[in-house]
């Protein structure tokens, strides 16, 4: 991700001498778009040859995806006219949905077919006793190898392998790439905290190298925290959560009784309502955060990791036993990629990203868009990367 962005930036500036500024967006994008293919379906190299140049297949066919704005409303008649269904199939084939999904399936059909490969040289010999415990221990784990396993013992179908494969990647690349582009231009909109988080990682990794001499991964932060990285990333979360919408609730089927009365409001929930939990409005509410639209990572409320604190007004994993499956993924994510930008380049506005037409005036925050569950930047946001 350092050589992609220094190469950017070199090749940019080489025309003016100076850097110009860098779509954090597509930026992170390839950066989150690569770290979900890697660790949740362990892709190949040649998969992801092109994943930061303009035209990569994967990155399009993902954009598309993720922009169905047209087969999204046939997909909705769907919903009220059942006999359009095929309709909604078409136009999702030729908006690109279908292209991601051809893609996903047949990687996934190339991994059950090497995955049953190892099985059969496993069972049949090839390697025993220790040999084998060896070749086991070697193996990469991800996630696809555990859906795999899942689907060899009979509790995943092939079609619930596909499904969840595909809210993986979603689920992975889209809010992910937002929550990092949010941070970086909330630490280049206050250059104060930036130094003080820049100063921050260099102690902790400088510490972190002497206990380890071969240590060059910044993932190595999980082991070595820095409080206030998370508290920059906690509280970028706090102020822009990625998702806004889909957090909703119902009572379960085998509840007894005709509902719930919630204690404080008064309304009582029965089991033909859906709870819709309004994250943005939680985050953004002075009867629970003090200024609430201020960034202000020194916090006492932020429920950071290791701190033991909860906080249920703060809610961009969701909480509870039916949280976020990869919130530790995103944490440690968050942790390498910043750490490794922050320790190495001073991140700077671009005078277009606080320009009228990019922030609220009422609320002083980035102008958004939510087309489907994610709120992203009304306007792209570009900064200015320079080596320190």
């Amino acid at each position: 991700m350092i050589l992609a962005l220094e190469t950017k930036r070199r090749a940019k500036s080489s025309a003016t001498g100076a850097p110009p500024p860098i779509d954090v967006s597509s930026l992170m994008q390839c950066v989150t778009l690569e770290v979900i293919s890697r660790h949740a379906f362990n892709a190949t190299a040649e998969e992801m040859a092109d994943l930061y140049e303009e035209n990569s297949r994967l990155r399009t066919i993902t954009a598309q995806f993720m922009a169905r704005q047209a087969p999204n409303f046939a997909l909705q008649l769907t919903a009220y006219f059942p006999p359009l269904q095929r309709l909604a199939v078409l136009a999702y084939s030729l908006f690109g949905g279908g292209q991601l999904i051809d893609h996903i399936v047949e990687h996934v059909n190339r991994c059950v077919i090497e995955y049953y490969q190892m099985r059969i040289r496993q069972r049949f010999g090839e390697a025993d006793g220790e040999e084998k415990e060896a070749a086991l221990s070697q193996r990469k784990v991800n996630i696809l190898e555990y859906m795999l396993e899942q689907q060899e013992q009979g509790n995943l179908s092939e079609l619930e392998l596909t499904g969840n494969a595909i809210v993986t990647l979603i689920g992975g690349y889209e809010t992910a790439s937002n929550a990092l582009t949010f941070t970086l231009y909330l630490l280049a909109k206050h250059p104060e905290i930036q130094e003080k988080l820049r100063a921050e990682v260099r102690k902790v990794a400088a510490k972190s190298k002497q206990t380890n001499a071969n240590n060059a991964n910044y993932c190595h932060f999980d082991a070595n925290r820095c409080e206030l990285l998370d508290r920059v990333w906690y509280e970028s979360l706090r102020l822009y959560p990625p998702v806004v919408t889909f957090l909703t609730r119902e009572l379960d089927d085998n509840f007894e009784g005709d509902g719930v009365v919630l204690t404080k409001s008064g309304v009582k929930v029965t089991k033909e309502m859906t709870v819709q939990v309004p994250i943005w409005t939680l985050h953004h509410d002075e009867k629970y955060w003090k200024d609430p639209l201020t960034f202000n990572p020194l916090r006492a409320d932020l429920p950071i990791p290791g701190s033991g604190q909860t906080n249920y007004a703060f809610l961009p994993f969701g909480a509870g036993s039916r949280s976020c499956i990869g919130a530790k993924l995103a944490d440690s994510e968050a942790r390498a990629v910043l750490s490794a930008i922050v320790s190495s380049y001073r991140v700077e506005l671009a005078s277009i990203v606080d320009d009228e037409e990019a922030i609220d005036e009422a609320t002083g925050l980035l102008r958004l868009t939510c087309q489907t569950i994610f709120i992203r930047p009304e306007k792209n946001i570009s900064l200015k990367f320079t080596p320190v």
